[in-house]
């Protein structure tokens, strides 16, 4: 066969690999990797009520235990989100899509689905993936909402292109086993400790582009919350911002502990997305990209506990001021 068609049916396997099924939930459903799970009812502004798995509270003290208890995780951002999907329907002619690396067990993708939206989500732990493929079948198979056809969901941990097609470890950001699901990519090749698992590397433009459907995928809001490996990922969907229908928002949790110790700290990310499609500055307009790297910088210094989340505008965009730092 011809080195074209060869590559097609590699990148149709590959993708068939990375993408999660989602099947009819059992009577009693049995959680492999969390056999405590509980269901949480979530509610936002900007789209109806659903249901979601959620960690046993105990190994998730964040965003299980507040999803739990309280109905919702970071609602602000969420429904931040939604209106900028809401907002882009008259101008496209067409619903939002969103882009989610890093998707946890899914308040943000879950979120979007509610309203009405598509979602394309990276998110390498299996301890997270089972959770968010339930809550998408949940709401397919038990309400007449359908999120599964809304909705792709990636096995894989993301990276520049340079690091695709590897196997790294991934495990508790720091060992916590109180914030199980918060993980971590160990950079370096070598066994995995008792808490991690091994888990495939791809680049974000790899795996859509290996799907007609998604490479062709206009996405109006990119979230990235990957433990410091923002720019790593982001570097790694040049294609998603350089192509005809560049993302109006991004969303970044930026810690730069973190990103140093991933080898892109220094603001690198921010540079990176000043740099992607027209450019893409802080919302708050008052901060240039330096200003506000230092302003979070010196929150860290001062060992401030709450990491900052960012949005950025894509230039032409009006610049609209918004405070977005929130607890994680």
């Amino acid at each position: 066969c011809s080195p074209q068609l060869a590559l097609f049916i590699m990148s149709t396997s590959m993708l068939n690999e990375l993408l999660v099924p989602i099947a009819p939930l059992r009577d009693h459903v049995h959680f492999a990797r969390n056999p405590r799970a509980k269901l949480a009812n979530v509610t936002t502004l900007q789209a109806p009520p659903f249901r979601m798995y959620v960690h046993y509270p105990a190994e998730c003290k964040f965003i299980s235990r507040q999803l739990l208890l309280n109905g919702h995780w970071e609602a602000h951002l969420v429904d931040r989100v939604i209106r900028e999907l809401n907002d882009a329907m008259p101008l496209s002619g067409r619903r939002g899509s969103f882009l989610d690396i890093g998707g946890n067990i899914g308040a943000f993708t879950l979120g979007v689905l509610a309203a009405g939206h598509s979602a394309v989500t990276f998110e390498p732990m299996a301890y997270n993936v089972e959770l968010l493929a339930a809550s998408v079948a949940l709401n397919t198979f038990s309400v007449a909402r359908n999120f599964a056809s809304r909705s792709h969901i990636f096995k894989t941990a993301v990276s520049t292109p340079q690091a695709a097609s590897r196997q790294l470890c991934i495990g508790p950001q720091g060992g916590n086993r109180e914030n199980a699901g918060n993980g971590a990519l160990r950079t370096a090749d070598g066994p995995c400790g008792p808490d991690d698992e091994r888990v495939p590397v791809h680049s974000v433009d790899e795996v859509l582009n290996a799907s007609a459907q998604l490479r062709s995928m206009c996405f109006t809001v990119v979230k990235a919350d990957v433990e410091g490996h923002e720019a790593h990922a982001l570097r790694g969907a040049a294609g998603v911002f350089n192509g005809p229908c560049p993302p109006h928002l991004v969303l970044l949790e930026y810690q730069e502990p973190l990103a140093r110790a991933a080898g892109s700290g220094g603001g690198e990310v921010f540079r990176l997305l000043d740099r992607y499609g027209t450019g893409f500055k802080p919302i708050n307009p008052s901060l240039s990209t330096r200003a506000a790297h230092m302003m979070r910088v010196r929150c860290l210094l001062a060992a401030c506990l709450q990491p900052d989340h960012v949005l950025l505008r894509a230039l032409p965009f009006s610049l609209t001021a918004l405070g977005a730092t929130a607890t994680a």
